[in-house]
């Protein structure tokens, strides 16, 4: 993180195992502090998948175009209810599908606004 400080990004850190706790939501990667065992521990079972999902709508409502999902865990998912595996594979292409479009259409107008302008070589 220390080197990506320079760099323009928001952080989302969420701890999940059989609950879902936000320790970061948004927050200027500049703002960020390493994790402390205070914030950062081991406990209960592992809903990876329900963890996955909930922040993966939840980003889907902040309407973010770039997004790096880092998932550490300590176990192996055992403990999801909400969400299945077919669900969040699902979501990622649909994300992935979403993105690649928005890029698309981003290098389009750019094309358009430099043909307008005369400004290609």
């Amino acid at each position: 993180i220390d080197k990506m400080k320079k760099e323009k990004a928001r952080v989302t850190t969420v701890l999940f195992d059989d609950r879902y706790e936000k320790i970061h939501d948004c927050v200027d990667i500049k703002d960020i502090k390493p994790l402390t065992r205070e914030e950062y521990f081991t406990r209960g079972c592992t809903a990876l998948l329900d963890a996955v999902g909930k922040t993966i709508h939840e980003l889907d409502e902040k309407k973010r175009e770039k997004v790096i999902f880092i998932i550490t865990t300590d176990g192996l998912e055992n403990a999801s209810t909400k969400y299945s595996k077919k669900q969040i594979k699902e979501m990622i292409e649909r994300k992935n599908k979403e993105l690649q479009q928005l890029q698309k259409e981003k290098t389009e107008a750019i094309k358009e606004y430099y043909k307008k302008n005369n400004r290609y070589n």
